[in-house]
């Protein structure tokens, strides 16, 4: 039987959603506001003048990365659940030896017909226990490292060897 590791959706979800705050960047045809720079950082400055502390969800930058890079069919599969709330994500940068120094980056992706296989360690990922998917970086060009040598892929949590 599998084990759900996922933590139960706090309520703030349903007050931020209730009051409009939910997915502001996000784009409009995956159920976001579509705002712009200029304005969430209105929002923020506005947020910033409360008593609490608040960071405006979901994490804008794995919102922003899926929302320029993903194809149609990730689109549908990965962002717009995301932006609805409906799944919560990671992001595996970090490694040991590394930190989150990308140049020093060990973890590599080699092609295995349609597929990828990917061969590394990564630390200090945070929501990794509760995430339904992990943007994994990874070496697909170790020559080039840093530099135009890595990729992003997604890693659904329940991927047969993604611990």
């Amino acid at each position: 039987a599998r084990i759900s590791r996922r933590r139960k959706r706090p309520t703030s979800t349903k007050v931020t959603k209730d009051l409009g705050l939910w997915s502001l960047d996000a784009p409009e045809e995956v159920g976001g506001l579509g705002f712009g720079y200029t304005a969430l950082v209105g929002v923020n400055e506005a947020l910033g003048y409360t008593a609490a502390h608040y960071t405006l969800p979901p994490d804008s930058p794995n919102l922003r990365m899926l929302a320029t890079t993903v194809t149609e069919q990730q689109r549908e599969a990965y962002l717009a659940p995301y932006a609805r709330g409906e799944t919560v994500s990671a992001i595996g940068i970090s490694e040991p030896g590394a930190g989150a120094d990308p140049a020093g980056m060990a973890t590599k992706a080699v092609r295995d017909g349609d597929d990828w296989v990917i061969n590394g360690r990564k630390i200090w990922i945070t929501r990794a226990d509760e995430a339904d998917f992990t943007i994994l970086m990874a070496l697909t060009d170790p020559a080039k490292k840093a530099r135009g040598g890595m990729s992003a892929f997604l890693v659904d949590r329940d991927n047969p060897g993604f611990k």
